[in-house]
């Protein structure tokens, strides 16, 4: 399965990054300039986001790469003020119980 991203925001604040597919290094660059660039924009006042979910459950492997990746875009987010949160590959993972606590933080 090739990997595909997809990006909604089911509130103003929050934005989320649901992978489908094999996470790799490439996909998860891919990610990370999204994460990035929400992170600039947010520290720019352009955009309201606070939360970032980087939903994973849709993933059917994850390579190390691709978590230092991600691991790194998320420090970085973070450096600008956003919250960010991983949801899954665990297929019991709740996303709403992380939207939940987005609305508490």
């Amino acid at each position: 399965m090739h990997p595909f991203i997809a990006l909604t925001a089911p509130r103003p604040d929050v934005q989320v990054v649901a992978l489908r597919g094999a996470l790799d290094g490439v996909t998860a660059v891919r990610v990370a300039r999204i994460v990035e660039a929400r992170a600039r924009l947010a520290g720019t006042g352009g955009v309201v986001t606070r939360h970032i979910v980087v939903d994973l459950r849709g993933t059917t492997s994850v390579t190390a790469t691709a978590a230092a990746e991600l691991d790194r875009a998320a420090t970085r987010a973070r450096r600008r003020g956003l919250h960010v949160h991983v949801v899954g590959p665990d297929p019991t993972a709740d996303i709403e119980s992380v939207l939940q606590r987005t609305a508490d933080a």
